[in-house]
């Protein structure tokens, strides 16, 4: 006999009269129903994944495929319900997942092993599928989004303990989402399931209430709050719009917000991130659609007229390294936007070793205009080089890893690190329409005394001119 078993999950199939069940769905079907995607900037081909019923699954993606078609099947870790995929660096070193009553937690980039299930603190009353957020400034501590609290998740020796951050002007209200600026982690804002939304500028200790109501909640999962990579004081917040806007935006820090659903219809918005390519657009995963914010016309436009399907996108999570935009559906497995926008990519991060330094720009490099490169975290007052090539490598010397082909360097631009270890730069790129579309990639390096070499190494820039 040969059994199949339907589930809201997906089908299985057993040869054995249910002694032992095979999931089908895992393999080419494209079904799975996701809440949750993380991609590690480390590895950008390595995603993890939280599912309904499917549990937790990682893959490591490799080349697309020729033609279209599924890319990659995932290998399911555990069985369950996970979701609000978050770690503290951006890495899969540690990260942290809520199933309904524990956190998941995973350890373990390369070979990731499971460290612990702590059980939700007694009496927290979260959601269901409650946020749970890494924090930014403790590889080992998270926090749970509850009942009139935030609670903290830290790791202390072997356990994981358990303890309240923040009940400050909550009330009884339940938690929905709580996020912090990438810019300035002092900054903070949270949401309840009633719409009301707070701001804190002290790491999420204290709060303020914000003058406006946003939207509320979905039932069981959370609001969505996405605060700017470039703007320490703007930040969105998306959730159901029935009744209200879907989507509103601050650029006062959360003092007070604006509708911002010009196009959009009367709508749950699950997820919102923004570009990966510094264009000030912004992206949402809906009950029916995905969608983008154009920053010229100040309108939402549906991006599933481009051959997506119609589903619920569940999650959107913007992906720098590679100009990806990538949205988790509930029920149509994972899809990819790919932009072939101009833009200043970082690419190699976190690869420890000699490379302790960060290189980036703000700015997307057009001809005929001046590109800026700030690189941080560097030796006070020191000295080095912008090595700038048409070629990436990955290679390892003096400790740390070239990424960029050092024997075929097309510029190369003298540094000035100042006494808080920032340097810039900036470059006229050349009114030339031959330049367009093409890319450049640079590599900055410091005089560093502490490493094998002597010298410091930063992350790769990958630049595509407009």
């Amino acid at each position: 006999e040969v059994w199949y078993i339907g589930t809201d999950g997906g089908v299985y199939e057993s040869l054995d009269q249910l002694g032992s069940v095979n999931n089908l769905s895992l393999n080419d079907l494209g079904v799975s129903q996701y809440y949750t995607t993380l991609t590690s900037v480390r590895h950008p081909d390595l995603v993890v994944a939280g599912s309904q019923d499917q549990g937790w699954q990682r893959a490591e993606l490799g080349a697309p495929p020729v033609g279209g078609g599924a890319w990659v099947d995932f290998d399911q870790l555990i069985s369950g319900d996970y979701g609000h995929a978050s770690s503290s660096n951006g890495t899969h070193d540690l990260v942290f997942s809520p199933y309904p009553g524990f956190v998941l937690i995973y350890e373990n980039e390369d070979q990731p092993v499971r460290v612990g299930t702590p059980d939700f603190p007694s009496g927290s009353n979260p959601l269901w599928l409650p946020p749970v957020v890494a924090d930014p400034d403790n590889l080992d501590r998270a926090f749970l989004c509850a009942q009139g609290a935030i609670w903290s998740c830290e790791r202390q020796g072997g356990n994981w303990n358990w303890s309240i951050y923040s009940n400050a002007n909550f009330g009884n209200r339940k938690l929905s989402a709580l996020r912090f600026s990438p810019l300035n982690t002092q900054l903070a804002w949270a949401s309840a399931t009633d719409g009301t939304i707070w701001y804190s500028t002290d790491h999420a200790v204290t709060w303020t209430q914000s003058a406006t109501v946003g939207p509320g909640s979905h039932y069981f999962y959370d609001t969505s709050i996405w605060a700017s990579r470039s703007n320490p004081q703007e930040v969105w917040v998306g959730g159901s719009g029935y009744s209200t806007s879907p989507v509103w935006r601050s650029t006062n820090g959360g003092q007070s917000f604006q509708p911002m659903s010009n196009g959009l219809p009367q709508t749950l918005i699950y997820g919102l991130c923004e570009s990966p390519d510094q264009s000030g657009r912004m992206f949402a995963g809906s009950v029916t659609n995905a969608w983008t914010w154009d920053p010229n016309t100040a309108t939402w436009e549906d991006l599933t007229v481009s051959g997506a399907p119609l589903t619920t996108y569940w999650s959107v999570e913007s992906i720098r390294e590679t100009n990806t935009v990538r949205f988790g559906t509930y029920g149509r497995g994972i899809w990819d936007y790919e932009l072939a926008t101009p833009g200043a990519f970082p690419y190699g991060n976190l690869r420890g070793g000699a490379n302790i330094l960060r290189l980036d720009s703000s700015e997307i490099p057009t001809i005929g205009n001046s590109a800026t490169f700030t690189v941080t975290q560097a030796p006070p007052n020191g000295s080095g080089w912008l090595l700038v090539s048409k070629f990436a490598v990955e290679s390892n010397a003096n400790g740390g890893t070239l990424l960029v082909d050092h024997t075929r360097v097309a510029f190369q631009w003298g540094l000035t690190s100042n006494s808080q270890g920032v340097s810039t730069y900036s470059q006229l790129i050349p009114s030339n329409p031959a330049l367009v579309g093409t890319q450049w990639f640079a590599q900055a390096f410091m005089d560093d005394p502490q490493q094998q070499g002597g010298w410091a190494f930063s992350n790769g820039l990958r630049m595509v001119i407009g």
